[in-house]
């Protein structure tokens, strides 16, 4: 490697071959590769409490709980915690949506007036199918809907006088909005047509079918068994009890509790089964476009995209006060991938993860190529960004993974583009996919996989925050 993409290509490659040969990849489960890699998280990240689950083809192959769901009594996350779903809420409500459709109770491209005649015309056609897609027009919320959460309705149909006056924020179909009251009007419509509140109507038609015992709604007044305590940061970063939430108001867009395994039995019946049609499947995997024709990545609630090794995933996150989820199908294989957490913020941490947990499942004779070089010791960097350049060193340690330890110019680096460092981060895993190699670093805002090279004794590679990008090259001391 020549220039200055070379001499960007080697800092945590070095870690990366040293990490690769001490991970003895070969004697070592994919069950028991995630373990250390969530362990090593759970370290870095001081999340409370985190669960994750792991399935193929209808069974769950590695589910397990880390950390605690009560700070104060200590009691520990088990496959049974219960987490707030958050704005996974809305794939849950679709899917009750699409059975509907299935069963000729519901039509997607009806004016939503034809099911909820409450809600004001608004000379424009607004249908369920724009709705589930955000292309509704209807708006999301505003600093003083907040106080709705210390409030409780009885039916969403009362929970539409929050937002039911207020102008559309767009015209329907022009514009992807996000919106979760655009939810809260699709859970109406199910209920009229239903004929009793959400939380039944979602019970009958989703939970019960698929055997989702641990899954609900979030009842704030409800004594729940099982139901984790839900913490914030400050302004500081110190932990501290995430403020009181009624989500009555938005029980299909962001109030329910499940658990990571009854997600991941959800997904899978996505892709297996005949829980939805195909012609049901067909609609909700397909992106939806704007009147002028541009795709939004978003079909009938679920999101459609790729993860970083280019794979197509089917996936929906939600984040929320106490909460952090995520769900992610990858239709190729059949895998799907749930996490969950009592602690807001980082809202990149879900993702990543479940990312970084899928290909120690999904490409494990890859995984178990030996490094290309073995190394250990200590290692002078230099990395290049738009900002300036930085220089600092690396200490490989040839234990069972390794450690970066990150120089104070780094540590800025990250810091100003928005991502909390410490001073020594776990090397938790080295993945070796089509002949690339991915080194994988517990950050403090979840897994992350940083591409590098390896020439002769130095390495390199390009660590990617956000829009910014550093170019390093790691090599030997005394070189």
């Amino acid at each position: 490697m020549k220039g200055r993409s070379d001499s960007i290509s080697r800092l945590l490659a070095a870690i990366v071959v040293v990490s690769l040969s001490c991970l003895s990849l070969g004697a070592e489960s994919p069950a028991d590769r995630a373990e250390a890699m969530v362990r090593s998280l759970m370290e870095s990240t001081e999340i409370p409490g985190l669960s994750v689950s792991v399935g193929q083809d209808g069974d769950i192959l590695w589910s397990n709980g880390f950390g605690v769901s009560s700070l104060e009594l200590g009691t520990q996350v088990t496959r049974q915690t219960r987490f707030r779903a958050a704005s996974v809420s809305k794939i849950l409500t679709v899917a009750a949506a699409a059975r509907l459709v299935a069963m000729g109770k519901l039509d997607l491209d009806a004016p939503i007036q034809r099911y909820v005649p409450a809600f004001p015309d608004k000379g424009q056609r607004i249908s369920l199918r724009q709705l589930a897609g955000h292309l509704g027009g209807i708006r999301h919320y505003r600093f003083e809907d907040f106080q709705h959460d210390r409030e409780h309705f009885e039916s969403l149909g009362d929970a539409l006088g929050i937002f039911a006056e207020d102008p559309l924020a767009v015209d329907p179909g022009v514009k992807y909005q996000y919106s979760t009251f655009g939810y809260t009007l699709i859970g109406a419509a199910i209920e009229e047509v239903c004929g009793s509140n959400f939380l039944p109507c979602i019970e009958q038609l989703v939970f019960e079918p698929l055997a989702m015992t641990r899954s609900g709604g979030d009842i704030l007044s409800m004594v729940i068994r099982d139901r984790t305590a839900f913490y914030d940061r400050d302004q500081k970063g110190e932990i501290e009890n995430a403020r009181s939430v009624d989500p009555s108001y938005k029980w299909p867009g962001g109030g329910l509790l499940t658990t990571p395994d009854d997600l991941v039995r959800f997904g899978m019946a996505h892709l297996n089964g005949d829980f939805l049609s195909e012609k049901s499947r067909n609609e909700v995997f397909v992106s939806q476009k704007t009147t002028d024709g541009a795709e939004t990545g978003v079909g009938i609630g679920w999101r459609i995209g790729t993860d970083p090794r280019g794979r197509v995933v089917f996936h929906h996150s939600g984040s929320m006060s106490g909460a952090r989820s995520t769900l992610v199908l990858f239709p190729e294989s059949g895998l799907v991938v749930s996490l969950m957490t009592n602690l807001d913020r980082y809202p990149a941490f879900v993702e990543r993860t479940a990312f970084a947990l899928a290909d120690v499942f999904l490409s494990q004779s890859e995984l178990m190529q030996a490094p290309s070089k073995e190394l250990e010791g200590v290692f002078d960097f230099v990395g290049e960004y738009a900002g300036g350049s930085l220089n600092g060193r690396i200490e490989l340690d040839q234990g069972r993974r390794g450690t970066m330890t990150t120089p104070a110019p780094l540590v800025e680096f990250m810091k100003a583009n928005g991502q909390p460092v410490r001073a020594e981060l776990p090397i938790v895993n080295v993945s070796i996919v089509d002949g690339r190699q991915f080194l994988v670093v517990a950050m403090a805002y979840g897994l992350l996989e940083i591409p590098i090279e390896i020439a002769g004794d130095e390495f390199g590679g390009t660590l990617q925050l956000g829009r910014n990008a550093l170019e390093f090259t790691a090599t030997p001391v005394g070189r």
